[in-house]
């Protein structure tokens, strides 16, 4: 299946070379920045119309890449590349791999990272990329990480003072070393 990526926000390779050196060289999308550089240079939270338009075209993205049966699992605003004419484009699939009943544990940058990794490991599926959206589109709201955690314990704490502890019927079904 031959599918276009210009017209998907996934990050398009169009070319290959070996330099005389035997270098590789991967030519891929010209994009002007990254959406953590874009929030990081405001002073101010991005425009309400933005933060729509870009929260849609990943959520197009994902929709994509999880019809294919995969799951990005590092989704972050520098994995996301902002064209000159807004554009996103999504990078970075050194950890995606395909949805399987056993999943390894602990990928995703801290941040972003969904409680069901921290407390499941093993045991996730397409829901820990929205999660990740859910962290970025909070960021380009707020102008800052929402779950800015310096170890996952200290995360896991962050995201249970606003959602809450889950029920005691589901941590009874956790093994994990946070709880």
């Amino acid at each position: 299946m031959i599918v276009d990526t210009n017209r998907l926000q996934l990050i398009n390779l169009t070319d290959i070379f070996i330099s005389p050196a035997e270098d590789l060289y991967l030519v891929m999308d010209c994009c002007m920045t990254d959406l953590h550089e874009l929030i990081q240079s405001r002073s101010d939270p991005l425009d309400n119309k933005f933060i729509q338009f870009f929260t849609y075209q990943v959520l197009r993205g994902l929709k994509f890449i999880h019809s294919a049966g995969v799951i990005h699992r590092d989704l972050k605003p520098s994995n996301i590349l902002i064209k000159e004419n807004c554009d996103l484009k999504i990078c970075d699939f050194g950890l995606a791999r395909e949805q399987d009943h056993q999943m390894t544990g602990y990928v995703s940058t801290r941040y972003y990272r969904a409680p069901e990794i921290m407390l499941n490991w093993q045991r996730y599926n397409y829901a820990v990329d929205i999660w990740s959206t859910g962290c970025i589109l909070a960021e380009m709201l707020l102008g800052k990480v929402l779950f800015p955690g310096t170890d996952n314990v200290h995360h896991f704490k962050l995201i249970t003072e606003i959602f809450g502890k889950p029920p005691k019927e589901i941590m009874k079904t956790v093994y994990s070393d946070i709880v």
